[in-house]
Parts: C-alpha cells; structure tokens; sequence
C-alpha cells in the first residue's frame, strides 16, 4: 500500500492510494455500510469509490466470511474495522483473534486493528489501560496480519497521539479515532488543534479519521486529513431527513423508524429542494415526495440520495485544491452553518 502526494493548497492536499491494485484518489469519504437487513446499496447506482464496513457487524449478523465480497458486490477499496466502538459499547467480549479470522477469511483491501476508544468521562488510569491495548493490538496486526492493515490511534490531547505515533515508528497510514464525543459534546476546538499538530509533525502521512459528518469533513480536508469515513448518510435517512449540497441533513419526513423522537433537522422545503437540481439517480427518476415514503422503501431512496451527496463532494474539493480556492470554498460552505465560528477559529490561527 503506498500514497503520493500530488496537489498542495495550504495544509489541503490531493493525492493518490495504491492498494490490491487498485487506485484511489484523496481526499476521500469511505461510506460506512452495515449488513442490517434493508440497508441501501448505492454502488449499484453509481461509482463509489471506497467502502467501510466493520467485522463486529458481520460477526452480529452471522453473515458468511467467506462470501462478503460477494453479498457486497463492490469493486472500490474496501475498509473493515475491527467494530471497537460497539464491541466496547455492547460490552462484548470478542478477542482480536476472531477480528483477525473475520479480515482475513472477508479480505478486504485495508484492515483496521482491533482498538479501544476513549470517552471523555474516562480518568487517565482508564485513558492508559485503552491507550496501551490499542498499541499492543496495532503491534500485533503490523507483525501478523498477512494484508494491507493502518494502525489506530486515540487520544484528546497532543502528547498522547504523537506518543503513540513514535512508539509505532512514525506509520505511513494512520487513522484517528474517538473524537465522535468531541464533536458532539466537547470543545471542537481541539479536533482543529490536534490535526494540525499531528499534520505539522508528519507532512507525508495518509491520516483517516474515524466517524465524522458531512461537514465537518469539509474542514478536517481544508486542514489536511486525507480520509473520512461515515455512516451518517444511512443515519440521517433512517430518521427521515436528507442532506443537500454544502448543508446539514434537512427533515423531509417524520417518525419514519417508529420512534418517539421525530426529527430534529430543520425541515427542508420542496421548492428549495428542487431548485437544488440534484444529479443523483433517485432525484433525477422519481418525485420529491417519494422521499418522504416510510419503511425500507423510503430508508433506500433517502440513502442513495444522501450518498450521492457525499461521494460527490470530494471529487469538488479535489478540483479546488488543483485550482488553489480550498479555503474560500470551504468559508463558503461554512458562512451559512452553525459551526462558523470552527472555520473562523482554523483560519484564525492556521490559515493566515
């Protein structure tokens, strides 16, 4: 496996991954997908490039190791992590062995290590034991695993992230973990602090970051991450809410999984919908209001559209990094969202 940097803007960069031989352009979005019964498939509707899925999933699902390529029919670059958020979060006792055998009997183009993650209620002795486990199970993919795997790292402060990237002797890939809390309920300040830190220290690494959403990838692209994954297309269309380009999910139909809590998104107009003149295959075939249907029916149309949208944007960010207006593009992007003042913080202090 091998990256190469191609185009520079600021921190933002394109480049190039080679893997199992295939070719794969940064920055990138890796669509998470579950097995879940009813789930959409949009590489059957038009070209994804990178795919996500997680081993715990399959191991819950009881599907066959050996058949997933075929059930998945996908011919992008494939990604499997371990399942370390709800192995740990369902309180499972699933050893890195069977990790192992589910990678390697399912073969997909990149593994992720068995890991650990933090929450911040955590006190530095629980910080440690996760910290130390997730090392020792990234020194055992590295020696063990017969394929391509990227170590793992969490921490929320500078010191523990590049402690542990020296301890792993300064990886070529890297991927970042356990900072879903932090967007969601900390200061997001320090995600923009820690990846420019780690960015500084190491210009030439493939960095993947772990669950974020559609736009807060758009910033953590600007400031030089070179991957995302996330399942928040299926999420948000799941609930009843689609996304647009350069925006947050918008409702569009209510209670469509049965449950007390509707939507919370703001809700998204027909007109404004429509004067979008969505590319996607969903959109360009069938009425609006075949969004809103509920059921499995209406969970498929809202996640290809919504997948649609996110595979879109990083071929745009791409060609504004080739033309050098990155970060007037993601200022535009950024003028109209609640999380402003987390670009006028970035350019504040780094892109000035």
């Amino acid at each position: 496996m091998k990256f190469q940097i191609q185009e520079m803007d600021g921190w933002a960069r394109t480049g190039t991954v080679s893997v199992n031989g295939k070719l794969l352009k940064s920055p990138c979005i890796f669509l998470g997908h579950s097995f879940n019964r009813g789930n959409p498939l949009p590489w059957h509707y038009f070209n994804v490039d990178s795919l996500l899925i997680n081993a715990y999933d399959i191991l819950v699902q009881k599907i066959d190791v050996t058949r997933v390529r075929q059930i998945l029919d996908f011919d992008g670059v494939l990604m499997m992590d371990s399942g370390g958020y709800q192995i740990q979060r369902f309180n499972r006792n699933i050893d890195l062995k069977t990790i192992i055998h589910i990678q390697e009997m399912s073969k997909p183009d990149i593994a992720i290590p068995l890991d650990y993650p933090l929450t911040p209620e955590m006190n530095s002795k629980e910080i440690h034991t996760h910290l130390t486990k997730t090392f020792r199970s990234n020194k055992y993919w590295m020696e063990s695993f017969p394929y391509n795997s990227i170590p793992v790292i969490h921490g929320y402060k500078e010191k523990q992230l590049i402690d542990q990237i020296n301890k792993l002797g300064s990886p070529d890939f890297l991927a970042i973990g356990s900072f879903v809390p932090i967007l969601m309920y900390s200061d997001r300040k320090r995600l923009v602090d820690l990846l420019i830190n780690v960015r500084k220290r190491y210009p030439d690494t493939f960095i993947h970051f772990f669950g974020v959403s559609y736009l807060v990838a758009f910033l953590l692209f600007l400031l030089g991450a070179d991957s995302v994954d996330t399942s928040a297309h299926l999420h948000n269309a799941r609930y009843g809410s689609i996304h647009l380009q350069h925006t947050g999910p918008r409702a569009i139909a209510f209670n469509t999984k049965k449950r007390k809590r509707p939507s919370a998104h703001k809700v998204i107009e027909k007109d404004k919908f429509l004067n979008e003149s969505c590319g996607c295959p969903i959109c360009h075939y069938l009425e609006f209001d075949n969004l809103k249907v509920r059921g499995v029916r209406g969970l498929q149309l809202r996640g290809i559209h919504n997948a649609w949208v996110y595979t879109t944007a990083p071929i745009e960010l791409r060609q504004k990094i080739k033309e050098k207006k990155t970060a007037a593009f993601v200022e535009t992007i950024f003028s109209q969202s609640g999380l402003h003042y987390l670009y006028k913080y970035a350019k504040r202090n780094y892109l000035t």
